[in-house]
């Protein structure tokens, strides 16, 4: 399902550095190195937190303004019938007429709008050696970098994506690096 959700991983962080806090407490000849590591853990679980609630806050921007005219609803409900399929390891979501990009950025391409496909090494003008995308080139110039993943851990259903949007791309110019 499309939606956005907020991550706990801050929230871990603050409570394991209160748990630090309290074995200083409890072992008072150790409270200042437990004080220090539970004051370091605790300022990296806010600032991941402050990071996670940002990207919350404009994923929740996207989809709303992507379902002003019911189109994550949408989604939502192709999906749950099957029409629609979702794949959560590359955070894209893909039937005949559309690929949906999911994410901070969430965007909706319609495959009509796709001039070429293919995957890629180079991401954002940048050669990058741990990770690959697939690159959607659009008719009028935009570029989206999707479904990134490692170059060690490549899901199958990355080349089923992959083959799947060329297929119903019409006059797609395949390509490659």
């Amino acid at each position: 399902m499309i939606v956005a959700k907020k991550s706990k991983v801050g929230l871990i962080f603050t409570i394991v550095s209160i748990l630090f806090l309290l074995l200083g407490l409890l072992d008072p000849g150790e409270f200042v190195a437990f004080l220090i590591i539970g004051v370091v853990i605790l300022i990296i679980g806010i600032c991941i937190m402050v990071s996670t609630g940002k990207q919350f806050k404009k994923k929740q921007a996207a989809l709303e303004r992507l379902n002003a005219d019911g189109t994550v609803d949408r989604l939502n409900s192709e999906i749950s019938s099957g029409r629609t399929k979702y794949y959560k390891k590359l955070a894209l979501a893909v039937n005949d007429r559309e690929v949906f990009i999911d994410g901070p950025d969430a965007e909706l391409v319609k495959m009509e709008e796709i001039a070429r496909v293919y995957r890629t090494n180079v991401i954002r003008g940048q050669y990058n050696y741990q990770n690959q995308a697939i690159d959607l080139d659009l008719k009028d110039g935009r570029r989206y970098y999707v479904g990134t993943v490692t170059r060690k851990n490549v899901p199958a259903e990355y080349g089923e994506v992959l083959n799947y949007i060329r297929a119903r791309v019409t006059a797609v110019l395949e390509g490659g690096i």
